[in-house]
Parts: C-alpha cells; structure tokens; sequence
C-alpha cells in the first residue's frame, strides 16, 4: 500500500508577515500535513507596478534570510519545506 502525501498549500496567503508565515507552519504542522508548501516570488520580474497584481504579489515576498528561516522553522517540526517560483522569481 503507499502512503498518502498530504500538502499544506500557504502560498502567499501570509501576505508577507514572516509572524503569520510562523503560525501557518505550525497550524499545518498540527494537522498531519507532510509538506509545507509556499510560493516564492518576485513582483518586480512579473509584472508591470501599473499591473494590479503587482502590489498584492510585492506584498507577499520575503527575504532570502526570510525564507531561510521559514525552511529552518519546517524542517525543525520534521515536515518537507516546499516552495513552487513564480514564472521568472
């Protein structure tokens, strides 16, 4: 029998707060999830500032350091860290 992969999908659903990325990783963790997964990007090579999505995707970055971190904090709660880029991130 194989076993079930279960992903917790954040996103950019953190909308930037490294505090709130913290507590979606620990809120995924406590319910069973294998994998921890966001969506790394980089509005500036995506799209034009005129562009809507802009503002809500420059919002929603981190740091490298940031993401270090975040990775670290997975890892430490023995869960895969995931991150899927963003077409040009």
């Amino acid at each position: 029998m194989r076993k079930v992969e279960i992903i917790a999908e954040i996103g950019i659903n953190h909308g930037g707060s490294i505090t709130l990325a913290h507590e979606m990783i620990e809120e995924a963790a406590w319910t069973g999830a294998d994998t921890i997964k966001f969506q790394t990007v980089n509005a500036d090579l995506i799209y034009s500032q005129s562009d809507s999505l802009h503002k809500l995707f420059k919002q929603a970055e981190f740091t490298p350091t940031q993401w270090q971190e975040l990775k670290t904090h997975v890892e430490r709660l023995d869960k895969e860290f995931l991150s899927t880029p963003n077409p040009n991130s």
